[in-house]
Formats: structure tokens, C-alpha cells, sequence
């Protein structure tokens, strides 16, 4: 889940994801997203102000870096998951 990035001093753009790590691996975790969205309120709001100002293809690529973060937490401290709390 890198972002492609190319900037200078006078210009900064930003572009799709690079093709670096598993093709598939990033296909599941992009699937696996989807149904966290659907599940998890908090994923559920995070997605909802992304794509108040982008594409909703956009917004679930940034949902699924959110997903990586908690995979990672959850394996790196042996916790169990829990799911997001709205206030």
C-alpha cells in the first residue's frame, strides 16, 4: 500500500499505488476492506468523510492502510481485535 510520489520544488504529484509487495495480497486486503467498512463503525465513518472529497476507489485504498495499521498492531502486541467505538 505505497503511494507513488514524485515531487520537486515547484510541483508535487501524487499517483497510484505502486506495483512494489504481492499483487494478490494487496487485491484481499483491498477485498477484506470492504466488508470492514461494512462491519467496523468506525472504518464505516472514516470512509465516509474520504469520500465526501474523493472517489470512493480512492477512499477504500486509504481504508485498507487503516486495516494494515490494526493487522499490525494486533500481531505486533498479541492483543485481540476490537472493533472500533463511535463516540
Amino acid at each position: 500500500m505505497i503511494p507513488n510520489r514524485h515531487s520537486s520544488v515547484q510541483k508535487d504529484n501524487n499517483g497510484e499505488m505502486t506495483f512494489r509487495g504481492q499483487n494478490a495480497l494487496g487485491k484481499m486486503l483491498i477485498e477484506s476492506s470492504w466488508m470492514a467498512v461494512r462491519f467496523d463503525p468506525a472504518l464505516m465513518m472514516s470512509y465516509h468523510s474520504y469520500i465526501k472529497r474523493m472517489e470512493p476507489n480512492k477512499a477504500i485504498i486509504r481504508i485498507a492502510r487503516k486495516v494494515l495499521n490494526r493487522m499490525y498492531f494486533v500481531l505486533k502486541n498479541k492483543v485481540e481485535y476490537v472493533s472500533g467505538v463511535v463516540k
